[in-house]
């Protein structure tokens, strides 16, 4: 939801839906149909935690995000082969919402495999220690996927989650991350404080060198994904876009496991088929004329990045991923450089395929071969 709006009706018990949420729900939808069987066919327990639930739904009708969960699970082609219980937890810190979201639980059909529970009223920040002593409190190794969509950059300070995220190596975050708005109060000191909250760091002054807002909000998401990677974290992040597709906000994935960036990235190829990036209105899964082609140019640019040096298959699939590119784009990226001399493959020696996994690769820049070109003339 446009954050400009969602603050003008912040009295409203329930609002407006948009687009942009439906996007945003969408992707949520298709993040958990592959996270969920990862999990419930092999484990007793998994948790979603919704930590900004709202009211459960919207004035038009539209489900809410807690709901989107419930049905995603209660949906899916393999419920029956799960012998695992998704824990949803959803948290609302206005009490009319709260009321009105356990109206809309009770709506939702029960099943073995759900055990929904609407929390008491309270806020994010209040409850955060008191959640992830919760999901954790029979196993650490449970998996946790954290939904944290808040009203803006303030509701949500890096050391909560940074709470979260630790309390065990299977949880995972899916955050809203309003880039534009950040970009344009950037010298308003009220926005400087809750970014400077938000991202835990000074990495947000990155925005304050860049009047372009494209590039302002590109620099923003990137810091922020660039300091959890710092802490060890895997992070990605997928664009919300207006129709113009000019990014409206952003969705950052941070987690600590190679499969669930095989999960974000996914849901990225399924909404955006094209270049993994973001969805608009127009565009959020839509058939393209480009499907069955595979456009690399966001590949190649982050293999033209290992000039002078060696990567392994893991190393170039996790890069990859983490933005938003598929295993059959990082072979045909590799494939583009190697018809133009810019990578080789070191080992194997020999294999059946070009790129197989497991596969180390040699880079190499345009110079080195206008090196080794005069070289050879001289």
């Amino acid at each position: 939801m446009h954050l400009r709006s969602r603050r003008s009706q912040m009295q409203q018990t329930i609002y407006p839906s948009d687009p942009y949420t439906f996007i945003k729900h969408r992707s949520y939808a298709h993040y958990l149909n592959c996270w969920l069987p990862v999990f419930l066919q092999t484990r007793d327990t998994a948790t979603v935690v919704d930590a900004f639930a709202g009211a459960g739904i919207y004035s038009q009708g539209d489900p809410g995000s807690s709901v989107v969960v419930a049905k995603t699970l209660l949906g899916h082609s393999r419920l029956q082969r799960f012998r695992g219980t998704l824990r949803l937890l959803s948290l609302e810190e206005r009490p009319d919402r709260a009321a009105e979201l356990e109206r809309q639980r009770q709506k939702v059909p029960s099943a073995a495999q759900l055990k929904w529970r609407v929390l008491p009223p309270g806020s994010f920040a209040e409850n955060a220690q008191k959640l992830r002593d919760y999901t954790h409190r029979e196993n650490d190794g449970d998996p946790v996927l954290w939904l944290l969509d808040p009203y803006g950059p303030a509701d949500l300070a890096a050391e909560s989650v940074r709470a979260c995220l630790d309390s065990g190596p299977r949880d995972e975050a899916i955050i809203s991350f309003f880039s534009k708005e950040m970009h344009q109060r950037k010298t308003v000191s009220t926005w400087q404080t809750a970014m400077q909250r938000h991202f835990g760091t000074n990495s947000w002054r990155t925005v304050l060198d860049h009047q372009s807002q494209p590039e302002g909000m590109t620099a923003l998401v990137e810091a922020y994904c660039s300091d959890w990677r710092s802490t060890g974290l895997y992070a990605s992040y997928f664009a919300i876009r207006v129709p113009n597709e000019t990014a409206r906000y952003h969705l950052v994935f941070l987690t600590h496991a190679e499969r669930g960036l095989e999960c974000w990235t996914k849901m990225q190829r399924r909404i955006d088929p094209v270049l993994g990036r973001g969805a608009s209105p127009a565009s959020i899964d839509a058939p393209t004329l480009f499907d069955g082609i595979a456009i690399t140019s966001t590949m190649v640019e982050i293999l033209r990045g290992y000039a002078g040096q060696e990567k392994t298959w893991q190393q170039m699939r996790i890069d990859a991923m983490q933005a938003g590119q598929s295993d059959r784009l990082l072979r045909a990226g590799l494939q583009e450089l190697r018809m133009t001399g810019l990578a080789f493959r070191v080992e194997p020696l020999e294999a059946t395929t070009p790129w197989p996994e497991g596969c180390t690769v040699r880079f190499y820049s345009e110079a080195d071969l206008r090196d080794a070109d005069q070289a050879e003339f001289n």
